[in-house]
Formats: structure tokens, C-alpha cells, sequence
């Protein structure tokens, strides 16, 4: 098996679009920036860096670089106010199955049977069975 591990920009919170079409804040990670500047789930998102909240805020958080300054003008209630954080940084680990070059004949044919789900069914006598 083969590891790699990659690092990207997070928000730290997801946005979904509310029945009259404003922003608003949802799952905000407790130890991201945008938590700990203040940002709630539920908080209506009137602008994002002096404009209108991005469509798809997954692909612009994918477009910026860690440590990337956010500011959000938030509703929470009836009060309005600024929420300043930096963008996070997550790292992805991946894993990839690789054949053993080294693998013996039976190691192979366990290895297509459960691929191809065809392994050999196992009886157990009642030698075996007993303690």
C-alpha cells in the first residue's frame, strides 16, 4: 500500500443557499479561524471580501491559498457585524492498494477471487470446530 498525503485550503465551514436566496453558514468547524473569529451556523452572509458571496464556495476556496485573508459582513439576529479570519489548511491522506511483486500463486488467486468475487468457499469439519 502507498500513502500520499496533499495539503489544501479550507474554509473551515460550509454555505448553502437559504428559500430567499441569501448565503448562510452552515457546520462551522469549532477549531477553524472562522470559529474562533466569531462565525455561527445559521449567519447570514451579506457580503464576502466587499462583495456578493461566490455561487460555489468550494471551487473559490479551492482557488486561494492558506493564510488568505476572508472578511464576511454576517446577520446573526437582527445584528449586523464583520467576521475576519484566515483561510485553513487541510492535509488529505490517500491511500493506494499495489500488488506485492512478490506474492506467491496462492496469495494471487485470493487476491482475483475476492477482486472478482469468486473466492472458494471454506468448510469446516467438526476437528476444526472443536475447542
Amino acid at each position: 500500500m502507498r500513502t500520499a498525503q496533499r495539503k489544501r485550503p479550507v474554509l473551515g465551514f460550509f454555505t448553502e443557499r437559504g428559500a430567499a436566496g441569501e448565503t448562510i453558514a452552515r457546520d462551522v468547524d469549532p477549531e477553524s479561524g472562522a470559529a474562533q473569529a466569531g462565525l455561527r451556523s445559521n449567519d447570514v452572509i451579506l457580503s464576502w471580501n466587499g462583495s456578493e458571496a461566490p455561487r460555489n464556495t468550494e471551487r473559490w476556496v479551492a482557488s486561494q491559498k492558506p493564510g488568505n485573508p476572508v472578511r464576511l459582513r454576517i446577520r446573526r439576529d437582527d445584528r449586523e457585524m464583520s467576521v475576519d479570519f484566515r483561510i485553513d489548511e487541510a492535509t488529505e491522506t490517500f491511500y493506494q492498494v499495489v500488488d506485492d511483486p512478490r506474492a506467491d500463486a496462492r496469495a494471487k488467486r485470493i487476491r482475483e477471487g475476492i477482486l472478482r468475487g469468486t473466492t472458494q468457499p471454506v468448510t469446516a469439519s467438526a476437528s476444526t470446530l472443536a475447542p
